[in-house]
C-alpha cells in the first residue's frame, strides 16, 4: 500500500475516532517500543518533553520521543531512544498524535538507569 494512503488513513482514524492502533517497525525506540510492536496513538492535545509522538516527515510517519519544545517557533525536537537515531525538528502541525499505550508491552517510560545503559544522558 502506498505510504500516502497509509498516512491518510492514520490521520483520518485519529480525527474520526480519536485514536488509532499502528504497528511500529524498527528499533529506534528500543527498549520502550520494540520492532513490530502495536501502539495506540491518540489525538494530541498537550504535548510535553518526554512524550512519545507519532509525526509525519517526508511523506511518512515515525514514532519518536519529544526531546525539546521551542514554544516561540512552535518547533519540536524529536529523536528515537536508541543510540543511532536521527534527530528531527518538526512543526507542531506535523504531530499526528501521542503514543498512549504499547499494546503488548506496557512499558512507555524508561527508568533513568536503563537510559544510562543505552548510552543516553
Amino acid at each position: 500500500m502506498d505510504k500516502k494512503i497509509i498516512l491518510g488513513i492514520i490521520q483520518e482514524e485519529i480525527e474520526r475516532k480519536g485514536s488509532v492502533e499502528i504497528k511500529v517497525f524498527g528499533g529506534s525506540m528500543n527498549p520502550v517500543i520494540k520492532d513490530k510492536a502495536v501502539v495506540l496513538v491518540r489525538k494530541a492535545k498537550n504535548i510535553k518533553v518526554g512524550d512519545i509522538v507519532c509525526y509525519k516527515t517526508g511523506g511518512w510517519f515515525l514514532v519518536h520521543r519529544v526531546k525539546a519544545i521551542d514554544a516561540e517557533k512552535d518547533i519540536l525536537t524529536i529523536e528515537g531512544d536508541s543510540r543511532d537515531c536521527v534527530r528531527h525538528k518538526v512543526k507542531r502541525s506535523a504531530i499526528l498524535g501521542v503514543v498512549k499505550e504499547n499494546i503488548y508491552n506496557k512499558l512507555l517510560r524508561v527508568p533513568a538507569e536503563l537510559m544510562k545503559k543505552a548510552g543516553k544522558r
